[in-house]
């Protein structure tokens, strides 16, 4: 601001990231350990983080299980199928 510096904004890590819960709105909080301040930590104003997230494998891995739930589901629908064949055969319902 131009009447100087307001604050300094905390910049904290956790030796255990495990011992984080969820509360709300991506926002978390140590459930028994107390945070660790960043010694020189570098904050830019207009970057963003980069993601942690490699996009690629994220959907060919999505496309590979949805791929999967279709073969299981036609697998069920089949075997309902045959199951049901079966059982009019045995029980003389095509007589």
């Amino acid at each position: 601001t131009d009447s100087g510096v307001v604050d300094k904004i905390g910049l904290f890590t956790f030796s255990n990231e495990h011992d984080l819960v969820r509360t709300a709105n991506n926002l978390y909080r140590p459930e028994t350990e107390l945070p660790i301040p960043v010694e020189n930590p570098k904050i830019i104003q207009g970057f963003l983080e980069g993601s942690n997230v490699n996009a690629v494998s994220e959907i060919t891995s999505l496309i590979t299980a949805q791929h999967t739930n279709s073969r299981l589901s036609q697998l069920i629908k089949t075997d309902a199928d045959r199951q049901r064949e079966a059982i009019n055969k045995l029980s003389g319902a095509n007589r």
